[in-house]
């Protein structure tokens, strides 16, 4: 088994996600997270930071617990268009320090 990976994002809506009813933006996101438990990942924080940011909205830190895991969340999470359809992201990965 590999090294956990975690991995820092960064997002910010689109006008599609917005169009989405409430009902359906819930949905997605409990999708989200269900495609994490899928791969053995954990969500450490998601944090609203629209407040003291004009670029992001939210951003988050999640742990992988290989990089296959992580490609592997990243192919279900599109199985539904996340986030291209939804949303712009920036991601950081990496491993932890000794």
């Amino acid at each position: 088994m590999g090294k956990p990976i975690f991995k820092l994002y960064m997002l910010k809506p689109k006008s599609s996600w917005f169009q989405l009813s409430k009902a359906k933006q819930e949905t997605t996101m409990k999708s989200i997270q269900s495609q994490l438990a899928k791969v053995g990942a954990r969500s450490i924080i998601a944090c609203n930071c629209s407040w003291a940011s004009e670029e992001w909205a939210f951003f988050g830190l999640e742990e992988f617990p290989d990089i296959e895991a992580l490609q592997k969340h990243s192919e279900l999470c599109a199985e539904f268009n996340w986030p291209f359809e939804f949303g712009e992201s920036y991601t950081i990965l990496g491993t932890k320090m000794e």
